[in-house]
């Protein structure tokens, strides 16, 4: 699985030429894995799961067969990795988000762990999984939660481990101390950086909300939840996107009406935030 990843990572940066090549040298070495990289690819280059028309109901059905393990008792006190699971934190269409320890030769360390089901990963989903995580591979900022580790669990299923933010979404954290304007603008200063910093790296959100910009202990804002975000490659400036995924409160008029997505989309949903935060 780790080669696979490597490979797809590598190959999704390439060319049409490039990628052809790639697959050529992979199959001279392992056919099989060649086979697979070719299957991922070509899920790649079609509408995912988050983008075409029966998305919405494609994670309906999800979500209905993850509801039957919602709570998290078939994973509580297992090791996935090098880490131990504790307690589920959140269940979505995606998989299920745990917190975990990781406990191996005296480290100890608290992550949101996100694993998929292993009876769920078709080609769509695991090429889905693998996007989130290599939006999430290159987006190391300090208001941004960052991702530590990730590999295949004991029945095959992905994971990955991420930075455990034990905090409140940032209205909510705001509102409870009764900030004044200016402590406030100074928090969504910093979520806004973040954001900057996603796009620079040709990153769109697309679920800016205040869920997903967490406030920790220090104070610290934290933007998360990269799951429907979308890469753009350095040719475009959009994308289009029919995804029936989105929080209506915050999403742009584009995303509501299954329009071109760009940078903007995600400057019109921090205004949206930015105007709950000051206005209520």
């Amino acid at each position: 699985m780790q080669r696979l990843t490597e490979l797809f990572d590598r190959a999704v940066e390439l060319d049409e030429a490039g990628r052809h090549d790639l697959l050529d040298r992979t199959r001279d070495e392992d056919g099989e894995l060649a086979g697979e990289l070719q299957g991922l690819l070509a899920a790649d280059a079609q509408d995912s799961v988050l983008d075409g028309a029966g998305s919405a109901a494609s994670f309906v059905q999800m979500d209905q067969v993850l509801s039957r393990f919602e709570d998290g008792s078939d994973l509580l006190g297992q090791r996935i990795g090098v880490y131990r699971i504790e307690k589920l934190l959140a269940c979505g269409g995606m998989g299920r988000v745990f917190l975990a320890v990781r406990d191996d030769a005296g480290f100890e360390q608290r992550v949101a762990l996100k694993v998929l089901r292993a009876g769920l990963v078709d080609d769509l989903t695991r090429r889905r999984f693998l996007e989130e995580r290599r939006v999430l591979a290159r987006l190391s900022h300090p208001h941004i939660a960052r991702l530590y580790d990730g590999g295949l669990g004991p029945d095959g299923e992905p994971w990955y481990a991420m930075e455990y933010i034990d905090g409140a979404p940032l209205t909510e954290w705001c509102d409870a101390r009764k900030l004044s304007i200016a402590a406030r603008l100074d928090l969504f200063r910093k979520a806004c950086e973040a954001v900057d910093f996603a796009h620079r790296h040709l990153v769109i959100h697309r679920d800016i909300k205040p869920g997903n910009i967490l406030v920790d202990a220090e104070g610290n804002p934290k933007l998360l939840d990269f799951g429907i975000a979308k890469l753009l490659t350095r040719r475009d400036a959009e994308t289009r996107n029919e995804t029936g995924l989105m929080t209506p409160e915050y999403a742009a008029p584009e995303q509501l009406r299954g329009g071109a997505i760009s940078t903007a989309t995600d400057t019109y949903s921090l205004g949206a935030v930015l105007c709950e935060l000051l206005c209520g």
